[in-house]
């Protein structure tokens, strides 16, 4: 009885080109669709949102569109006063964040510039002006909660599908090769 030809061996080959064209898959729908939870709103200005509990980011977006309108307005962040308020006008407490995220992807590119915790479900008002004395030049904010996180999964669960295909390309090159040598 003879074993399996050298033909075989192209079948470990298979996985990881499966593998790849996955990762791509799940690495562009991801990542580009991390930025369509975001709530945009041109600064200065204010944006009422609906927020559920936890954290949530607020971008800058040096490339983005609000309605008919495109934006390109350099990737230093520009001088502005930022506020968050719950549905009685109290302010939310806003910090640095602590993962520096940026994206870029078609049509939004930014990143991360504060961060907050909502402890309730509601309607939230957020703000921004220019300080006095500055520039008040029009730009896009973005508020969404989820964003690093999604793209941190997003990326983990794309090379989890390489090396996932990887492993399995071994374990058939292996087992063609035990398979023609005992044969």
């Amino acid at each position: 009885m003879s074993g399996p030809g050298r033909t075989y061996y192209l079948l470990a080959l298979i996985p990881p080109v499966v593998g790849v064209t996955l990762f791509i898959l799940v690495l562009f729908s991801g990542i580009s669709g991390a930025s369509d939870t975001l709530k945009r709103f041109v600064a200065p200005g204010e944006m009422e949102v609906d927020l559920r509990p936890g954290t949530h980011g607020v971008y800058y977006e040096h490339q983005s569109t609000v309605g008919d309108r495109v934006f390109s307005t350099g990737e230093a962040v520009p001088s502005l006063r930022i506020a968050v308020l719950d549905d009685e006008g109290g302010e939310i407490a806003l910090r640095t964040p602590r993962v520096n995220t940026s994206y870029s992807i078609p049509g939004h590119a930014g990143k991360a510039v504060l961060e907050f915790d909502i402890a309730r479900a509601g309607k939230y008002t957020v703000k921004a002006w220019a300080p006095e004395g500055a520039e008040e030049a029009e730009v896009v904010l973005a508020v969404g909660k989820g964003v690093t996180e999604r793209v941190c999964v997003t990326v983990f669960a794309g090379f989890g599908l390489v090396f996932g295909s990887l492993a399995l390309s071994l374990v058939l090159f292996i087992m063609v090769y035990r398979r023609r040598s005992r044969a």
